[in-house]
């Protein structure tokens, strides 16, 4: 369904509108472990489908579904006897953001709302060394570490004909992790993305 907002002059102004989207994610965080601070400033690939709907003249609420698998963090802790190999965390992030965007100038727009990630198969794993394992009989093991955070998301948007290049600052209301203790609860994404399915040019 295609949903197109008139002025009073009968003029087109915008209309509903839904395409791909891709671009950067950087998420810097420090994790704390028994005896060690791992730190992570890893720029990741991000990509989804982004769609908008306006609503009022220089109003659009802006709905995004995107995937980013995070690069995996490994350490190694001090042990008085050496049984860990290293260990080793894993996330994945399926994010769900609603933003309410205001046109103010010429191709841009400010935006602001809510975001909710689901850690997808998020793990903390510890892998001992071979010789161990056979020595103290211990085996490899995982725990899960599947979530669900909010986030709160403002942006600013450069929009030329179906292209927007989108600017977005996250900010994590809560981290949750049961088997560490992660610091870092901002992050900035960088993308581009294209209406295809429902956009109309203003000067058809």
């Amino acid at each position: 369904m295609i949903v197109t907002y008139w002025n009073e002059k009968g003029e087109l102004v915008d209309s509903n509108s839904i395409g791909p989207e891709i671009g950067i994610s950087y998420l810097p965080y420090t994790l704390l472990t028994a005896n060690r601070k791992v730190e992570s400033k890893r720029v990741d690939l991000v990509f989804g489908i982004n769609a908008e709907l306006p609503i009022a003249d220089k109003w659009k609420v802006n709905s995004r579904i995107s995937y980013s698998k995070r690069e995996a963090a490994r350490w190694r802790d001090m042990l008085l006897i050496p049984t860990t190999n290293y260990r080793e965390y894993r996330h994945q992030d399926l994010n769900i953001d609603f933003s309410l965007y205001y046109h103010f100038a010429d191709i841009i727009s400010i935006g602001l709302g809510p975001s909710v990630v689901k850690k997808m198969n998020s793990s903390v794993s510890t892998y001992y060394f071979p010789e161990a394992m056979v020595l103290y009989g211990l085996e490899n093991f995982s725990r899960d570490e599947n979530h669900v955070l909010f986030e709160v998301n403002s942006g600013i948007k450069l929009t030329k004909g179906r292209f927007n290049l989108n600017m977005r600052y996250f900010r994590r209301l809560k981290n949750k992790i049961n088997f560490l203790h992660i610091i870092g609860k901002n992050k900035l994404e960088l993308t581009l993305n294209v209406m295809i399915l429902g956009y109309k040019n203003k000067k058809e």
